[in-house]
């Protein structure tokens, strides 16, 4: 497992790599996250990860990386201290599920953020990231190329809570006609320079979509609803509810089906090839 550098994927060096993916062949299944995973039941004890930065005492699991390292998605669990970051070397993109977090770049007052919010750290991003009295749980992904350029600006990119419950969205309009009877809207909170890593927020009413031989690995994190993905390869159905996650790696092949009750998600995206 490689080391992640300094902010919140940084303390992965004492992360317990978790495998839940079936046998890997050339149609990959989705890669259901653990519930124990995700409450932190099975997270282990919290360690100190790097002294020589701070003092946050943390814990977590990386459950998925990408067949080119590039792309990683886990859950991380932080009790209150503080950590200096200096040019991170890697972009990441964090979701709050429990607690807050309060970040201060250099020449910038602190910033709060809290359950239901996320940020983006753009590659490069320098400054004080501090855990308060409660602690922090959340989601990330990261994406690590060293053809990235450092983001020429040090602001983060603030997931809202006002798009993520989904008051500052679009008109609802057929998603992939095509092939789907699904109507979504969506809305891009982040993309990097050179357009393979980011994360929207997609909001769908009842319907299937059929997937073939994805282009892209993306984690899906369940806001609000119920959607279901079943493998063409072997006709297994995964439920994911509110709070869930599931990984669906390139090369993936499937129906995504939204239930009745309609559904709002988090889709942590990285796509391989040139845009």
């Amino acid at each position: 497992m490689k080391q992640l550098i300094k902010i919140i994927s940084v303390l992965a060096l004492f992360f317990t790599t978790f495998t839940v993916a079936g046998a890997q062949d050339s149609t990959p299944d989705q890669v259901r996250v653990p519930n124990n995973i995700l409450s932190g039941e099975a997270l282990g004890e919290f360690a100190q990860g790097s002294p020589e930065s701070g003092n946050i005492m943390s814990r977590g699991n990386m459950f998925f990386t990408n067949e080119n390292e590039h792309y990683s998605s886990g859950i991380w669990e932080a009790q209150p201290g503080s950590m200096t970051i200096q040019n991170q070397a890697y972009a990441e993109i964090a979701y709050i599920v429990e607690g807050s977090f309060s970040i201060n770049a250099p020449g910038q007052s602190a910033v709060t953020y809290t359950a239901g919010e996320g940020v983006v750290f753009p590659k490069g991003w320098t400054g004080t990231f501090t855990v308060p009295e409660g602690g922090v749980k959340m989601i990330y992904s990261t994406y690590t190329n060293g053809s990235l350029p450092f983001a020429q600006s040090n602001d983060v990119v603030l997931i809202d809570r006002d798009t993520v419950d989904g008051r500052r969205f679009a008109d609802f309009r057929p998603f992939d006609p095509d092939v789907s009877d699904i109507v979504a809207r969506t809305h891009e909170f982040y993309r990097t320079e050179d357009q393979k890593f980011g994360v929207d927020v997609w909001e769908a009413q009842p319907g299937e979509v059929p997937f073939a031989d994805l282009g892209y690995d993306e984690m899906i994190y369940v806001l609000e609803g119920n959607m279901s993905f079943i493998n063409a390869a072997d006709g297994i159905a995964q439920i994911y509810s509110e709070g869930k996650a599931v990984v669906l790696p390139k090369g993936w092949s499937g129906t995504g089906v939204v239930s009745t009750t309609g559904a709002r998600v988090l889709i942590f995206w990285y796509f391989h090839g040139e845009r």
